[in-house]
């Protein structure tokens, strides 16, 4: 057994998360105004997991401090990019922006915290959601919601079932254009 900073009971299920056939989609879960996001991702992993399709494979929630654990051992670091290099680009970022990159771009992530929006900003698999009380203060995201009036396991169940629309509509999107692509083109 070798000894890490991220210890093997911190690692249980990130081996089977990393060998999941890709390409997937993550979540990125982000909060402003004093909006607690800290068990969120797990609860949203948790109900999509009930719920999963066998081609979309098992979600793995990840908190910032888990990010954190993950980009300051050199074994996981080296493990998680190099399964993202392709998608997540080559470009100079610190360790955690890094991190929080490469599991976002090899899928199947839902990561919780307040980086995790801006982190993945620019990744195309990514379904970002904003928790706020104003919309002043929120990224760019796809879905922006107001917390007051939700219990954790109704926003959960929300972004759950809002992700898994955005994932079919992609899917649907993504076919329509190869089918396209597959007809002839006939010029008058």
């Amino acid at each position: 057994m070798r000894t890490t900073a991220y210890t093997t009971d911190g690692a249980v299920g990130l081996v089977d998360w990393l060998k999941q056939p890709t390409p997937r989609h993550s979540i990125a879960i982000g909060a402003n105004c004093g909006c607690d996001v800290s068990k969120l991702g797990r609860r949203v992993s948790d109900h999509l997991n009930l719920h999963r399709s066998r081609d979309r494979g098992h979600c793995r929630a990840f908190d910032a401090e888990e990010v954190r654990l993950l980009a300051g051992d050199p074994f996981w670091r080296q493990s998680v990019l190099a399964a993202a290099q392709h998608e997540a680009g080559d470009d100079f970022r610190c360790d955690f922006e890094a991190m929080t990159r490469g599991i976002a771009a090899i899928g199947g992530a839902v990561l919780s915290g307040e980086t995790a929006i801006e982190a993945t900003a620019d990744l195309d698999n990514v379904f970002r959601v904003s928790l706020s009380h104003c919309e002043r203060c929120c990224p760019e995201s796809e879905l922006v919601l107001d917390p007051a009036g939700f219990t954790q396991d109704g926003l959960a169940a929300v972004i759950a079932k809002r992700f898994t629309r955005w994932c079919e509509d992609r899917a649907k999107s993504r076919r329509l254009r190869i089918a396209e692509g597959a007809l002839p083109t006939v010029l008058v």
